[in-house]
């Protein structure tokens, strides 16, 4: 039996393991999203003059996505966006090409941190209180983006900070990691607005 489960927490834990090493850290670890289905848990807060917080869910799978928050629901098959606002009782429709590249949605940080930005260095410090890998990540192209850093423990991205070049920064916040296999059923990253009552206006931007 305890053989059994050693096994099975061999297969379970060994790609982790794999992210952690090599010079391809922490790429191998972005990698490793690109090859599962995940969802975590995330908060955020903006450092401006007034201080804006959110939090929520995220369920990816590739460039596919929702985002689950107490302001906003936002559903992306890969090609197209809905952004459903029950607040305000608005939905907006948008190709993602067009769409706004909002960048306190975790699920756009994670699927492009690979493609869009290079390792400079990392080092050992405090995060939260406990000790974490930090990697600071600098984009491939001249942004308003100056940069990221990222905070790693125990085989997982807990935090990440955005440093734009004005002195904004956005602290994110990562857990509850869940992966899983990919799934060829991608019907939950859409959203089908006949499903709302006529108090919704929808906006089709496409």
């Amino acid at each position: 039996v305890m053989k059994k489960v050693f096994i099975t927490i061999f297969y379970v834990l060994f790609p982790y393991f794999l992210c952690f090493a090599g010079d391809n850290f922490p790429f191998s670890f972005f990698s490793l999203i690109k090859e599962s289905r995940i969802q975590f848990d995330y908060s955020y807060s903006i450092n401006q003059k007034v201080k804006i917080t959110g939090s929520g869910n995220v369920l990816l799978q590739d460039s596919a996505f929702v985002m689950i928050s107490k302001a906003l629901e936002i559903y992306c098959d890969g090609k197209t966006s809905w952004t459903v606002d029950k607040d305000s009782k608005e939905v907006f429709i948008e190709e993602i090409a067009k769409s706004s590249y909002n960048l306190t949605n975790p699920a756009i940080l994670l699927n492009d941190m690979e493609k869009s930005f290079v390792k400079t260095f990392e080092r050992k410090e405090l995060f939260l209180g406990k000790k974490a890998q930090s990697v600071f990540m600098k984009p491939v192209i001249e942004t308003e983006i100056a940069m990221v850093k990222l905070y790693f423990s125990f085989f997982q991205l807990d935090g990440a900070s955005m440093i734009f070049i004005d002195g904004t920064q956005i602290d994110f916040l990562f857990r509850k990691w869940k992966f899983s296999k990919k799934s060829d059923d991608m019907s939950v990253f859409s959203f089908n607005e006949s499903k709302l009552d006529s108090s919704f206006v929808v906006s089709d931007l496409r």
